[in-house]
Parts: structure tokens; sequence; C-alpha cells
């Protein structure tokens, strides 16, 4: 398996530092994500067809090879700047593969996603559930895991998946149907989430013995954490109250990080209205609230976020000119700043500016 830079080393250092509380200064990283259209495609070899125009599960492992190329043109592209962003190649082919692996059911493709058919009709079919190890997206993560580990070098580490929370995999595999279910029939909406919580630990078990450990720990999302930890969706938590999660997704999703070393959780600001509940999950590594164009950033909120929940490491994402805003407030919680922006010097400054004020 592929060792890693100085460079990763010194950066998990940091990250060390902080899980330790050595530190208290803020994180930073520069998400490189805006600037795929500035790639030199010619001169990386990178393919340019959208998702639907790929024929899967036949050309997953040239998919994550392509993949790689654009991470390898981001990381290149974004050197010069001392931030703590690990690049990160991680298999995946749109959400629908995170509940298809599970249900054998066909993907639908469109050019930047996918999705899959719901499969629990009726209630009677949840006895049917059971992962096929031989079904062709149970094969195609597992080959695509195989291609990440194979092609990444010591500047690049891998991450066994994105993951659905055990809710998020209940509304894949039972549709709509299953916010009014939760009401209607509690108790089954209860064994699917157990059934979708045993699934996701089942294939993280597996898909984890097949990368790096990363100086005892994992790498999601571009940061480092210690221990094996795996990476949550609660994206349809988001859409229920406080109350309905604590008491149906809060088992499951703790459930899931007490079988690792905890989690790393992914959420949006719609859902800020449960946030303090998902901080609740015990072994929580971190807790990242993405932005929603119609609702009010987290940045806009991160003084209230902190005072509600200040032990927990809070990730979220700003531009530049929030940075000189809010930097009083950086210094206040447990924090990874991630920086998005398409000006690679002003979030070179950005990201000095940060470590300047918060040492």
């Amino acid at each position: 398996m592929p060792g890693i830079s100085k460079v990763i080393q010194n950066k998990i250092k940091r990250y060390q530092n902080f899980y330790q509380q050595k530190s208290r200064s803020p994180l930073v990283c520069f998400i490189p994500w805006m600037l795929e259209d500035r790639i030199d495609k010619k001169k990386y070899n990178i393919d340019t067809r959208p998702l639907d125009k790929w024929s899967f599960p036949e050309e997953c492992t040239a998919y994550m090879e392509n993949r790689y190329k654009i991470t390898r043109a981001l990381t290149d592209m974004t050197a010069s700047i001392n931030d703590d962003f690990i690049p990160t190649l991680i298999p995946q082919l749109g959400t629908g593969i995170n509940s298809a692996y599970f249900s054998q059911s066909e993907l639908t493709f469109s050019n930047i996603t996918s999705w899959s058919e719901c499969v629990i009709k009726e209630w009677s079919d949840l006895d049917s559930l059971k992962i096929n190890h031989k079904s062709q997206w149970y094969q195609a993560l597992l080959s695509m895991l195989h291609k990440a580990v194979s092609l990444c070098d010591e500047d690049i580490c891998v991450q066994t998946f994105e993951h659905f929370g055990p809710m998020d995999m209940a509304n894949a595999l039972r549709g709509t149907a299953l916010f009014t279910d939760i009401y209607d029939a509690p108790d089954k909406v209860r064994r699917l989430l157990d059934i979708s919580a045993a699934a996701i630990i089942e294939l993280e078990q597996t898909l984890f013995r097949q990368i790096p450990f990363y100086e005892n720990g994992t790498v999601i999302w571009g940061s480092w954490t210690p221990g094996h930890n795996i990476f949550l969706s609660e994206d349809n938590s988001d859409l229920m109250s406080p109350a309905i999660y604590k008491e149906f997704t809060l088992p499951f999703t703790q459930k899931i990080a007490a079988a690792f070393d905890g989690c790393w959780i992914h959420h949006h600001a719609k859902g800020i209205k449960i946030h303090t509940e998902i901080a609740k999950v015990k072994k929580l590594k971190a807790l990242q609230i993405s932005l929603d164009p119609y609702d009010r950033r987290p940045i806009d909120q991160l003084e209230e976020i902190i005072a509600a929940d200040p032990d927990t490491v809070h990730i979220t994402r700003c531009e530049p000119k929030d940075v000189y805003k809010y930097i009083d407030t950086f210094k206040k919680g447990r924090l990874i700043i991630w920086i998005s922006s398409d000006d690679i010097t002003e979030a070179a400054r950005a990201v000095d500016y940060i470590k300047n004020k918060t040492a």
C-alpha cells in the first residue's frame, strides 16, 4: 500500500495535536473542487464525459482512474497553499450506489449523479434484504477502491466510501413513504433502520481492510481523524424534527459509530434544527454542516453553533471575505474551516490570515 509524503505527515501531525487538544487553533482547508473547470484536461489526459455517458459497472475502474487524474491535477494546482487539506480519493458513482450495493436494484444515471429504485414496496420485502457480495454494485465498489489504492501516491489518500447514514439508507430503500411510516408503522421503520445500520457496518468493515491506516487514523473528505471512523450522511434526517431524529435516527447512528472508533457526520443547513441532536452521538469525531441555497449560511450562525456545542469539532465552509469578518469567532470553538473560492491567491491569503491570527 502507498506511503504518505512528508507534507501529508505534517498535516496529520497538526490534526493529531488538534484532537489531543494540544492546540485549540482552528484547522483550515482550501477546498479545491471549484477549480475543476480550470484543470488542463489535455495535460492530465482527463476524460470529460458526464456521468451518464460512461458504461457502468464495466467502466467503473476507468472512471476511478479518471477521478484520480482530476484529484492529481487539483493537488498540483493548489500545492503552494499552506493549509490542512489532505487530497482524498473516494469510490463513488453518484448517490444511487449508496443503497444499490445492498438493495441490488438498477441505477439510473444523470450527468452528475445517480439514483436507485425503492425496493421496500411492502413490509414483507424486509425479509429479502441481504447484502449479496457477488452483486454488480457491491463488486463495483470493491474494484473501485482497489483501483484507488493502486493509483494513489504519497500525496493523495484514500477514503473507503461516502456512506449513507441509517435514515438516508432507509429512505432510499423505502422512498418518501418512510416519512409517514414513522407515524403509521414505527416498529417497521425501526426494523428497517436496524437492517440498514447492519448493512452499512458490514460494508465499511470490508472496505476498510483494503486501505492504509494513515498514522493510526482515517482520512475523510480532506481531513484526518484518530482511529477508524466512518463517514455518514444524515441528509434525510435534516427534514425531520429534533424529536424524530432523537427517537428514530440517533439510536441507529449510534450503533454504527459504536462499531468503529467513531464517526464523521455530514448534513446541511436545512437541518440546523437537529444539529445539536446530531452532536449527541457518542464518539462523534467531526460534524460537518454544508450550505443550502435558500437557508441562512452556517458560517453566519457559527457563534450560536459553537455556543450550543462547544466541545464538538465543527466543520463548515466560507468564502475568503468571511475570514476577516469572523476571525474572532474562529478562536472560540473547535473548528475546521473550509475556504471555498475560484481565486487561489485570495484563498491562500485567507488561509495565512487565519493561521497567523489564531496561532
